[in-house]
């Protein structure tokens, strides 16, 4: 199943659902959602209940962490 982007206004920002952040991500997800911020500017989870661990390694898929 793959993650559903609903756009939220013209301007930026899209809605991603379909996510199980307790597991590792599909590398096509990771594909799907790389688009997705490329073309929304923004990307909003709602309900995302995780970790900071979860949260961690979830951002270490656009990039390293300073």
């Amino acid at each position: 199943m793959g993650i559903s982007v609903r756009r939220l206004s013209a301007a930026a920002g899209a809605e991603i659902t379909g996510i199980d952040f307790t597991r590792p991500l599909a590398a096509d997800t990771v594909k799907q959602l790389h688009h997705a911020l490329g073309e929304n500017c923004v990307l909003l989870f709602r309900g995302a209940n995780i970790s900071p661990e979860q949260h961690l390694a979830f951002s270490r898929h656009f990039g390293p962490l300073i």
